[in-house]
């Protein structure tokens, strides 16, 4: 059953619309986010192995629209298009194990006694970075950017639950 059938069964027929396109919207602006995010990120990394590979100029195809056509077409549209995401099981499994590594050398740093003397060397050094700011008023906190980074981090997190159950 999908959202709209569960919607028609308890609230009525004639809404059942609703839940079918606030999923396809949620969906939709997902991957916006996601191309935006790995379109931009890609096109850096491209750009920076060929530099550092030997490209003086690494030209046209670094840039940020063919490498979001190239995310588009051929990661993004089939994943969006699969009916089955069972042959995705072991990239559950790949996140879980890049989890594990960070969380492991994120307690390898905190007990490193160099990482330690870095910290209490930080009054030692001469040119120190801005300190941190409280917010005083609430624009301080709430601004666009605040709302644009939770905005995709809760799209992110919907559309993981949600598109077994969109896609079926």
């Amino acid at each position: 059953a999908d959202w709209g059938e569960v919607w028609s069964a308890s609230v009525g027929q004639e809404t059942a619309w609703m839940p079918r396109v606030a999923v396809f919207c949620i969906s939709g602006i997902t991957c916006v986010i996601y191309a935006m995010l790995l379109g931009d990120l890609l096109s850096d990394i491209l750009r920076s192995a060929l530099v550092a590979g030997g490209v003086s100029a690494p030209g046209f195809w670094c840039s940020r629209a063919p490498v979001l056509t190239m995310l588009t077409s051929c990661v993004l549209l089939p994943l969006c298009l699969a009916e089955n995401f069972s042959n995705l099981a072991f990239t559950s499994v790949i996140g879980l194990v890049a989890c594990l590594y960070l969380a492991s050398f994120t307690v390898w740093r905190a007990l490193d006694a160099r990482q330690l003397w870095r910290i209490l060397s930080y009054s030692l050094l001469a040119a120190k970075p801005a300190a941190l700011v409280q917010a005083t008023t609430l624009a301080d906190t709430l601004n666009i950017r605040t709302l644009v980074f939770l905005s995709n981090v809760g799209m992110a997190y919907m559309n993981h639950g949600m598109a077994p159950g969109t896609f079926q």
